[in-house]
């Protein structure tokens, strides 16, 4: 790929980021979708896209491609705070944005050693783009979790309730 086509490449992808951001931010608050919802499967489309990154061949698919990953991803973005803060609260909001940036620091600062090491192991970049497809389907479906995980815990504390009460009334 040329030098200005890669450059178009990033503007394409700088330019539907921001759409993303906009139409994500928008899109969970027409209440519609749960905030959440939006998130997961934007995320969970992202990964999808990656997939599908290494068999384009041509500028046109790569333009394309481009804009879903741009979308996506600025969907994503577009809406971590508001989940975060719908899932933990307000008051939380600054520890769990703090340990949501520091996860993907550290994910930032380990990537490109892998990705490399994976390179040179296969000889390909491709392995390295579905790995990093894969972690997004895999972050995704972890936030489908979420709901099972509350309801466990709720049913926990009210067991825990009805114990403390039973302890109580004797």
């Amino acid at each position: 790929m040329s030098d200005t086509n890669a450059a178009l490449i990033v503007s394409i992808v700088g330019i539907s980021d921001l759409a993303g951001r906009i139409f994500g931010g928008w899109l969970a608050d027409l209440k519609y979708f749960k905030r959440k919802t939006v998130f997961q499967i934007s995320m969970l489309l992202f990964g999808l896209c990656m997939f599908i990154t290494p068999h384009i061949n041509s500028l046109l698919g790569m333009c394309v491609i481009s804009t879903f990953l741009g979308v996506t991803t600025g969907c994503y973005i577009g809406t971590q705070v508001s989940v975060l803060a719908d899932t933990f609260g307000i008051g939380r909001l600054s520890s769990s944005l703090g340990f949501t940036f520091f996860c993907a620091s550290f994910a930032l600062l380990t990537s490109p050693f892998l990705s490399g090491l994976i390179k040179d192991i296969s000889g390909s970049w491709t392995n390295s783009i579905r790995l990093g497809a894969a972690s997004a389907v895999f972050g995704s479906l972890l936030v489908f979790l979420v709901p099972l995980v509350e309801q466990i815990s709720r049913k926990s504390t009210n067991n825990d309730l009805m114990v403390d009460v039973k302890t109580i009334n004797k």
